[in-house]
C-alpha cells in the first residue's frame, strides 16, 4: 500500500516532505507541531489518490521520525508528551503519568496501586512496607506519621489512635493517672464569640509534697477542674510520687479566666510541688496551624540565639538541660527538627512545643509563661526576616509599646517591670548589631 505510494509517482512528493522535514528539524531543533501538520497532509493526499488509510507507523519509519514522533490514541503526538506506564505496559499521556516510589505509572494504574497516608498525604505502593493501615483508627499512616496517630498503651499492650485513648484505660474509672501515652479527645475551649485558629495545651509535672496517698491527691486535683479539662498522666521523667496535670485544649483567654480559676484559688500547693523539684518542668502546646515555616523559624531562633540566652533562663525559671536542649547554631530555615527534646519541640504534626520553662503551681508564673508563648507568637508575625530583630530586646519593646499588652499579658508586664527591663528602654537604651550599648542622642 504504502510502500507503492512511496516507490511510484508519488515518490517525488514524498521526497520534498521529507527533505521540508528535515529542514524543521535542523533549524529549528523540535517544530513538532509543523512537523505533526505536514504528516496529516501526508495522510489527506494517500487518502485523496487510493481512498485508503495510511498505516502511521510505517509513514514514521520512512520519514525518520520513530524518535520524535509517536502514535497515542490515533493522534500524533512528540515522543516527549508520550510516557510508559510501567503497570499495563502501555503508552500514556505525560500528563497524565505518576510518579510512585522512583516508578512511573498512568492515572488509570496509579489509582488502583497507591495508597495514601491519612496525615501527609504522600502516596506509597499498595504493597509498600512504608505504610500501614492501623484498624484502631480505620487509616492509612507511613512511616513518619505513625508516631503522632497511632499511641502504644503500654499498661494494655495495644495500639490506640491519638485522636481517642486506650479503650482499656478509659474503661478504667477507678484510677484518676492515665497512662503516658493516653491521649483524650480535644475539646478546642473558647469563650463565647472568640474567633481564632490558635489554642493551647499546658502541661505541668507535679509531685506530692508529703507522704498522702497518691490517688487521693489525684482525684483532689481533678476536683478542681470541670470534666474533660484536664486529665492526669504518669510520667517516667518524675517518678511514682507524682503526676502530669495536662490541659484540654484551649484559648489563651479561656485559660486565664475559666480552667484554671478553681486549682489556683484552692489549697493543692500544700499538697503538691514543682518548682522546686529539679525534674518537673512545663511545657505549653501551640496549634501549628497558626504558624507560618517562617514564623517557627524565628521563634526557634529567637530561644536558641545565644543572646537572649541570660533574658529566657531568667523569664523560664530554669537552665537548659538535656529535656529543653538549646542550640546556638539554629537558623531561621529551622522549621523543621525530630528531635523532640530540644527547647522547641517540631516532632509533632498538630502542634509546637514549648519547652523551656521550670515546674510551677502558681498563678502569676503559669500565666506568665503562657502571656509569653502568646505574645511571642504574635510578635513574629510582626518583625521583619532578621536575626538582628530577634534580639530579647526587640521583644521587650514591642510588649511595653504595644497598646493591646498592658492587660492582656498583665503577669509579663509586672515581671518585665520588675525586673527592670522597662527602665532600660525609658532611658533610651538602645543596641547595635555588634551587642554593644549605647545612650541615644
Amino acid at each position: 500500500m504504502f510502500d507503492t505510494l512511496y516507490q511510484n509517482e508519488y515518490y517525488t512528493k514524498l521526497k520534498q516532505y521529507k527533505y521540508s522535514i528535515d529542514q524543521i528539524k535542523y533549524e529549528s531543533g523540535n517544530g513538532f507541531d509543523t512537523i505533526i501538520t505536514h504528516l496529516k497532509k501526508i495522510e489527506y493526499t494517500y487518502k485523496q489518490r487510493l481512498n485508503k488509510d495510511i498505516n502511521r507507523y510505517r509513514l514514521l519509519a520512512i520519514l525518520e521520525l520513530e524518535d520524535d514522533i509517536k502514535v497515542y490514541q490515533d493522534e500524533y503526538y512528540p515522543s516527549e508528551d508520550i510516557s510508559y506506564c510501567e503497570e499495563c505496559e502501555d503508552d500514556c499521556l505525560s500528563t497524565d503519568i505518576q510518579n510512585l516510589e522512583e516508578s512511573f505509572y498512568c492515572q488509570s494504574c496509579y489509582d488502583e496501586i497507591s495508597r495514601h497516608c491519612d496525615d501527609c498525604g504522600s502516596a506509597y505502593h499498595r504493597d509498600s512496607d512504608e505504610i500501614i493501615y492501623y484498624d484502631c483508627a480505620d487509616s492509612d499512616y507511613c512511616n513518619s506519621c505513625r508516631d503522632d496517630n497511632i499511641l502504644y498503651c503500654d499498661d494494655h499492650e495495644i495500639e490506640y489512635s491519638s485522636n481517642g485513648s486506650c479503650e482499656e484505660c478509659e474503661n478504667d474509672e477507678d484510677n484518676p493517672i492515665k497512662n503516658y501515652s493516653y491521649r483524650p479527645s480535644q475539646l478546642f475551649l473558647t469563650k463565647p464569640h472568640e474567633n481564632t485558629k490558635l489554642f493551647y495545651g499546658i502541661e505541668i509535672e507535679t509531685v506530692l509534697r508529703n507522704s498522702d496517698n497518691l490517688n487521693d491527691i489525684a482525684l483532689k486535683t481533678l476536683n478542681q477542674f470541670e470534666k474533660n479539662e484536664v486529665i492526669l498522666k504518669s510520667d517516667s521523667s518524675i517518678g511514682d510520687n507524682g503526676f502530669e496535670i495536662v490541659s484540654n485544649t484551649a484559648t489563651f483567654e479561656y485559660h486565664k479566666s475559666e480552667l484554671w480559676n478553681c486549682f489556683f484559688n484552692s489549697d493543692i500547693q500544700d499538697d503538691l510541688k514543682s518548682f522546686h523539684v529539679k525534674s518537673c518542668g512545663l511545657h505549653i502546646h501551640a496549634s501549628r496551624e497558626f504558624y507560618s515555616n517562617a514564623d517557627i523559624g524565628k521563634i526557634v531562633v529567637f530561644l536558641n540565639l545565644p543572646y537572649n540566652t541570660d533574658f529566657l533562663t531568667s523569664l523560664s525559671g530554669r537552665e537548659y538541660n538535656s529535656y529543653c536542649r538549646h542550640n546556638p547554631n539554629k537558623k531561621i530555615t529551622d522549621y523543621k527538627s525530630y528531635e523532640r527534646f530540644e527547647i522547641l519541640n517540631l516532632t509533632n504534626n498538630k502542634t509546637i512545643e514549648f519547652r523551656l520553662f521550670k515546674g510551677n503551681l502558681k498563678r502569676q508564673s503559669v500565666f506568665r509563661y503562657l502571656e509569653f508563648v502568646d505574645s511571642l507568637s504574635h510578635f513574629v508575625k510582626e518583625i521583619k526576616l532578621q536575626t538582628n530583630n530577634l534580639k530579647f530586646w526587640h521583644y521587650v519593646k514591642w510588649v511595653k509599646n504595644n497598646p493591646n499588652t498592658k492587660k492582656k499579658y498583665n503577669n509579663l508586664n509586672s515581671w518585665l517591670d520588675k525586673k527592670g527591663f522597662y527602665k532600660i528602654l525609658e532611658n533610651k537604651i538602645i543596641f547595635i548589631k555588634n551587642d554593644n550599648v549605647r545612650l541615644s542622642k
